[in-house]
């Protein structure tokens, strides 16, 4: 599919920024304020794109247009077509009426004028007719008018663009405003859904945060008091608007702390200052790949996207990608016809992408860990958790050959499941998050949620012929690694390089017992307790009418065959596997 995106922008206030985030969407330097891409990207998140035109068919003559939009039998019981004005060609008023007359003819349906529910659009530039569905963004500042604000508060553009700035496309992607004054950054995320919160020192602050975030509608305990000092957690994002002394006095030394802890706190920070911190960024070792500026008359906010990957890997010659459609790093490894070392950067799912792209071949991966629970990567890694710290010691550890698991036709490296556990990992970014309860503990809570409404699967396993398991589950895990779950070592006698399957079998339990069991797993004793089974095996059918997950992909099927694929794939960690 191609797209037409239309940006609009003031200059020169705007200018800057706006091309700036045009970059971090489309992976390429502005040209033209109207972009054609094959990408289709989450457009209703800029302030700067106003409209897109999903181009159905296109053409150097009207005639062959009109023949063209014939074929596609287009129906709508309620649309308009209208002539879409650019600045690059004009077409005069009349002649623009009656194409946009012609096309209406060939398009099944009523039309409406006033309250369409389609929009096509018809659109003539540099020599060619472009006619497709538009989309408006109009709908960007619904969370303007706050019930409280100050008047030094981030605009909801600056919001918003420093979101784009650090986020780009994903979907996600764990984001923190550990400055969050009264929430515009926060509301923005929430308003683009996607996983943010928010935290600041001050009480009076957090706590007009927090209404403005439930005036809206949202969970006001996304919005904590708390400082920045004291976080512990890790994320993908953090975003702060550093304060420059509005109310209180604050040393350029303090605001370059906040920045720093902003930057320990997550993989890639954005930092929004009133200066220019070049150098000082590059004696703290900070580099930014993007820097821009929002005008405002003399007033400038400047806009810094840090990492600390490039100093990390000083001397080292590497490439970046960002996977950007499933499949694509399967497309990306294309490139390489020699040996590399690849740093799989994400939680379980972009993982097992990773896997389908080196598994047999002599190709490295490190497993860098940005997801949500990291069972793989803390394991391999001897506990090593934060996503830095493997990326810089990883430089010094070797490659070894682990097993993989082949199900059907998809290949994982630690855990696939059936039971509850299936159906928490397939809806975890379902789940809210409680606050102060680490991710483990809130699995269980999980567990303890789910299993009042849980239809225990039956499920019939096979191996060489012989029914191993017949009947309804609880818990169903067909393993090549030891954890799942944020930190649940279901398979303590599993083994990477042993060439076998490690299968754990709880059977259907009565719920109100679900603590016991749950107090089993946690101390690695279930499989002492006589509803549970374990088999080690190489090979395996299962049958059931249910979904399972493995490695963070849900799949769908009726029957499973699962295969050890010994030595397969070549990891690169700490642990001497």
């Amino acid at each position: 599919m191609n797209y037409l995106y239309i940006l609009n922008y003031f200059e020169p206030d705007e200018e800057n920024i706006c091309q700036e985030e045009f970059q971090v969407f489309f992976q390429q330097p502005f040209t033209s304020r109207y972009h054609f891409s094959q990408l289709d990207i989450p457009f209703t998140r800029s302030v700067f794109i106003k409209d897109r035109l999903t181009i159905l068919a296109s053409s150097t003559s009207i005639s062959l247009l009109l023949k063209e939009v014939e074929k596609l039998q287009l129906y709508s019981d309620c649309f308009k077509v209208i002539y879409y004005k650019n600045a690059l060609t004009h077409l005069d008023y009349r002649t623009s009426l009656s194409y946009c007359s012609k096309l209406s003819e060939v398009i099944g349906g009523d039309t409406d004028l006033v309250h369409p529910k389609d929009i096509f659009a018809l659109t003539y530039i540099e020599g060619v007719y472009y006619f497709g569905r538009l989309e408006r963004n109009r709908g960007w500042h619904l969370y303007e008018h706050k019930p409280y604000s100050y008047s030094h508060s981030l605009s909801i553009k600056a919001a918003r663009c420093a979101i784009n700035l650090g986020n780009g496309i994903h979907n996600d992607l764990k984001i923190i405003d550990p400055c969050c004054g009264v929430g515009t950054v926060v509301l923005e995320g929430l308003a683009m859904g996607l996983d943010i919160r928010g935290s600041d020192i001050n009480r009076d602050v957090s706590y007009k945060g927090r209404l403005n975030v439930e005036y809206f509608g949202y969970d006001p305990l996304l919005i904590t008091k708390r400082d920045i000092h004291d976080i512990t957690e890790h994320y993908d994002l953090s975003i702060i608007d550093v304060p420059y002394g509005v109310y209180s006095h604050i040393s350029k030394e303090q605001q370059l702390d906040l920045i720093n802890e902003a930057c320990h706190i997550a993989s890639k920070c954005v930092a929004i200052t009133h200066v220019e911190y070049d150098e000082e960024f590059k004696a703290m070792q900070l580099h930014y790949h993007h820097k821009c500026y929002l005008r405002k008359g003399n007033f400038y906010r400047y806009f810094y996207v840090l990492e600390r990957i490039h100093k990390i890997m000083k001397g080292y010659d590497y490439d970046i990608h960002i996977s950007q459609y499933p499949n694509h790093v399967i497309s990306i490894m294309k490139e390489y016809r020699t040996p590399v070392r690849v740093y799989a950067v994400g939680g379980d799912g972009f993982m097992n992408q990773v896997v389908q792209a080196l598994v047999h071949t002599k190709h490295e991966m490190v497993v860098i860990p940005y997801g949500t629970g990291n069972d793989f990567s803390r394991y391999v890694n001897n506990g090593v958790k934060k996503a830095e710290d493997v990326l810089r010691e990883s430089l010094q550890w070797h490659a070894q050959r682990i097993d993989t698991v082949k199900m059907n036709d998809l290949y994982y490296i630690n855990s696939g499941c059936f039971g509850i556990d299936a159906a928490i990992a397939n809806h975890v970014h379902d789940v809210v998050n409680v606050p102060f309860i680490p991710e483990s503990k809130s699995y269980i809570l999980s567990i303890l949620r789910n299993i009042k409404s849980y239809d225990f699967n039956y499920v019939t396993i096979k191996s060489n012929q012989q029914v191993l398991y017949e009947g309804q589950v609880t818990l169903c895990a067909i393993n090549n690694g030891h954890y799942y779950g944020g930190g649940f070592e279901i398979t303590p006698q599993a083994s990477l390089t042993d060439g076998y399957l490690d299968l754990v079998i709880l059977e259907k339990i009565h719920k109100f017992y679900a603590p016991y069991y749950i107090r089993h797993i946690l101390t690695r004793t279930l499989s002492n307790i006589k509803k549970t089974h374990t088999f080690k095996v190489q090979a395996c059918d299962v049958y059931c009418h249910c979904s399972g997950n493995f490695d963070g992909e849900e799949i769908l099927s009726h029957h499973y065959h699962f295969e050890i694929n010994a030595g397969s794939l070549s990891l690169v960690c700490q642990r001497v596997l």
